[in-house]
């Protein structure tokens, strides 16, 4: 699963994920401060997948002073 907001950099994460793995890749734009993206983003995960193994949240706030 990869999820971010720009879809572009979603694709372009999920093709590089194609090229070393032969694993299923899904893909879905979600805002992570939208409750109902984030609700919708894990159902579905779930559909997909069946479970969610590991959760690596990357996502965050950065100031460049």
């Amino acid at each position: 699963m990869i999820t971010g907001r720009d879809e572009l950099k979603i694709k372009n994460v999920a093709q590089k994920c194609r090229q070393i793995s032969e694993e299923k890749v899904l893909e879905v734009r979600a805002d992570l401060l939208k409750d109902n993206e984030v609700k919708s983003l894990v159902e579905k995960t779930i559909e997909e997948f069946g479970k969610i193994d590991i959760l690596v949240n990357n996502a965050g706030i950065s100031s460049i002073n």
